[in-house]
């Protein structure tokens, strides 16, 4: 939304509240989008890893964001902390809301995203 996301991010063990105008995540395949334009890097496609990147976070008393950007092989969890928020999965046409105390878990799958380039 035009306005901050109030959400509770989870990586690795370590979990910590921002409030920040909402997170990238991205596999390889997605790597070379807007994560990209964003500051994030290109991964190989084959990498087993999930990129996060936190946009424009908020922090009112100068005390840091520990989990700004990174790359981990999951999970990733973020409990919504706002009432009125959204999944964007690609890009804007599929979307999901996601309501106040809603999880959402971003892990890595077993099988490969198979690829076609013409």
């Amino acid at each position: 939304p035009a306005a901050i996301t109030d959400y509770r991010l989870l990586i690795e063990g370590v979990e910590e509240e921002q409030r920040t105008s909402g997170v990238w995540f991205t596999t390889g395949a997605g790597s070379t989008g807007a994560i990209r334009a964003a500051g994030g890097i290109v991964q190989p496609l084959g990498a087993r890893t999930i990129q996060y990147l936190v946009r424009e976070p908020y922090t009112p008393r100068a005390e840091g964001v520990r989990l700004l950007r990174g790359r981990v092989e999951g999970p990733i969890e973020i409990r919504s902390r706002s009432f009125d928020a959204a999944l964007f999965i690609d890009g804007h046409r599929l979307q999901r809301r996601v309501g106040f105390g809603d999880t959402v878990r971003f892990s890595l799958n077993d099988r490969p995203l198979r690829l076609y380039r013409f």
